[in-house]
C-alpha cells in the first residue's frame, strides 16, 4: 500500500495538492505537511488515529500536565479555591494533548477539593469537641 497524505495537525486525509486541510482548516504550505501510514485494524484503514505532533507542543503538554498534578495536591493543602481552578484550567488544557489524562487531572481537582473540604468539616467538628 502507498503512503497517503495526511495532515500534520489533526491527521485527517488529504489531497496532495491541497493547500488547507479540509478537517481542520490547518494550512499545509510546501514543505510544512507531512507523509505518514496511516493505522490499518484488519482490512480497514483507520485516520483518527493518527496524531503527530511538535516537541515544543509536546513539551508544553508536560508541563501542563505537571502543573496540574502539582495543583491537585497543593489544592489539599493551600488554598483550595485557587490550586484547584489551577488545576481544572491545566486538566482542560492537558486535554488537548490527551484527553483521558486532562480528564483524569480535571476529576482529581475536584475530588481534592471534596478532601479539603471534608478534612475541615472534621477538623470543625473535633474542635467543637473539644471546647465543649
Amino acid at each position: 500500500m502507498e503512503a497517503a497524505k495526511y495532515c500534520q495537525y489533526c491527521g485527517s486525509q488529504r489531497e496532495e495538492w491541497s493547500k488547507f486541510c479540509p478537517a481542520c482548516g490547518a494550512s499545509l504550505e510546501t514543505g510544512k505537511a507531512s507523509i505518514v501510514e496511516p493505522k490499518t485494524q484488519g482490512s480497514k484503514t483507520n485516520t483518527d488515529n493518527v496524531t503527530v505532533t511538535k516537541d515544543e507542543q509536546r513539551g508544553l503538554g508536560i508541563i501542563f500536565m505537571i502543573g496540574g498534578w502539582i495543583s491537585v495536591a497543593l489544592s489539599l493543602w493551600v488554598i483550595p479555591i485557587l490550586f484547584v481552578g489551577f488545576a481544572l484550567i491545566l486538566g482542560n488544557l492537558y486535554r488537548k494533548y490527551n484527553k483521558t489524562h486532562g480528564m483524569i487531572i480535571m476529576i482529581a481537582a475536584i475530588g481534592g477539593l471534596v478532601i479539603r473540604f471534608l478534612i475541615v468539616l472534621v477538623g470543625l467538628q473535633i474542635f467543637s469537641q473539644i471546647k465543649a
